[in-house]
């Protein structure tokens, strides 16, 4: 184990076990649902925020890494009285089916996981206190309605702000250079989620800062954890809207019976016909 760890594990020690019975319990793991309808199920949650573009597969700042669905939402404003539509909002969905898939196996894994899973229950226990005690830090302006937000950042709690002081060194050693680390670092969105059958993975699994969106047999989604806002610049934003907006090209191109060959020159074929109903 790193010796910048091996002393700060216990401070919680109390915390620990009055907690690990409350966030233990293991969810069912329900998976008969396709890779592809889970990917609608995820599309049709979005559509519901009413989003202004929504993009599959989609190119991040690094090349090799390509965010599930992403999607971004607009906002009117007024520049020299003309009126101009500006992003205000982006997200980022990776849609898992394998529990593989969802936890990175690196070096020094199976003990800084373990210490990392209490700390993130010790966590939850910390900010079940805080809404109590603190109820000030309580957000208004959710873009999901009937989900509570609090700014816990701003909390008095010490305790709280070391534990997660730790989980991000823990993060860090444990998932640097995994895809989810790459996408976050990236600061292109503002909310990132990761979507998979419900009980795959369980909330203090999850990839701190991202959400989890937990997909039904009937294809509604359950919005389990609430992501984090990293309060991505701008011209980030706009790197994003542009990525999902060239995403777009190709189902543009097969709905409207273009053929692109590797020199982009267009190839005319006949409209596919939509399935009858």
């Amino acid at each position: 184990m790193d010796a910048d760890f091996q002393l700060t594990f216990d401070f919680m020690s109390e915390t620990s076990e009055n907690t690990s019975q409350e966030y233990e319990r293991k969810p069912h793991y329900e998976n008969n649902i396709n890779d592809k309808d889970l990917r609608r199920s995820v599309i049709g949650w979005l559509l519901k925020s009413t989003p202004s573009g929504i993009g599959y597969d989609v190119p991040t700042r690094l090349v090799k890494i390509r965010g599930n669905i992403a999607a971004f939402w607009s906002k009117t404003e007024i520049r020299k009285k003309k009126k101009y539509l500006v992003p205000c909002r982006t997200a980022i969905v990776e849609v898992r089916s394998n529990r593989e898939d969802c936890i990175s196996d690196c070096g020094k894994n199976s003990e800084l996981k373990e210490i990392l899973s209490q700390e993130k229950r010790n966590k939850l226990y910390f900010e079940a206190s805080i809404r109590e005690k603190e109820p000030e830090l309580k957000l208004s302006d959710n873009l999901f309605s009937d989900i509570e937000s609090w700014d816990y950042k701003k909390t008095k709690n010490k305790d709280y702000h070391k534990c997660c002081s730790l989980i991000e060194r823990l993060e860090r050693s444990i998932n640097k250079g995994s895809t989810f680390e790459k996408i976050k670092s990236a600061l292109l969105a503002d909310s990132l989620y990761l979507a998979v059958p419900r009980g795959l993975i369980k909330k203090d699994e999850l990839t701190e800062g991202w959400g989890l969106l937990y997909i039904n047999n009937d294809m509604s989604v359950d919005l389990i954890v609430q992501t984090e806002s990293c309060g991505c610049p701008i011209e980030n934003k706009l790197h994003l809207v542009q990525n999902i907006a060239k995403s777009n090209i190709s189902s543009l191109c097969f709905a409207n019976g273009i053929n692109l060959d590797k020199n982009n020159s267009p190839r005319f074929v006949r409209i596919p016909r939509k399935r009858r109903s």
